[in-house]
């Protein structure tokens, strides 16, 4: 089930494999498909968050590791 916090994020895929993240105008961080089909989790200062099976999972952990807070007004 996702939560509000992850349900505000909005997220762009700008090139093959390759996602950014943002809330309220705010960069959260991205997700990157790696060379033996995982999907890297990065946050807004591009330290990894972990490693995750699908690019769905891996965007949940990358909005869930944000501020709580990060791009409110």
């Amino acid at each position: 089930m996702s939560t509000a916090h992850e349900m505000n994020a909005l997220w762009a895929c700008v090139a093959s494999g390759f996602y950014v993240g943002s809330r309220h105008g705010s960069f959260l961080g991205y997700v990157d498909r790696q060379a033996e089909g995982i999907w890297r989790a990065f946050d807004a200062a591009s330290r990894i968050v972990g490693d995750y099976a699908d690019h769905h999972a891996a965007m949940a952990a990358v909005s869930a590791s944000a501020p709580s807070g990060e791009g409110e007004r």
